[in-house]
C-alpha cells in the first residue's frame, strides 16, 4: 500500500525536525528506497508546501 499525502507530510516534517541540518529533497526522498511505491519528487515537493503553510499558520497563532 502506498503512502498516504497526511503520511508522508508527518514523515517528512520529522526527518526536517530530526535532521539538525537543512535536507534536500533527494536526501528525504532516500529515507523511500525500501518502499515498493516511494513517493514521487513532486509528491514530496507538495508535501514540503503544505508543511511551510502549516507553519505558517502556527506562527501566527504564536503572534496573536
Amino acid at each position: 500500500m502506498p503512502i498516504t499525502d497526511e503520511q508522508l507530510k508527518h514523515i517528512i516534517e520529522a526527518s526536517i525536525m530530526a535532521a539538525g541540518e537543512p535536507l534536500s529533497i533527494d536526501k528525504i526522498l532516500s529515507l523511500f528506497v525500501e518502499e515498493k511505491e516511494p513517493p514521487t519528487r513532486y509528491a514530496g515537493k507538495e508535501a514540503i508546501k503544505l508543511i511551510n503553510a502549516e507553519c505558517d499558520t502556527r506562527i501566527d497563532r504564536v503572534k496573536t
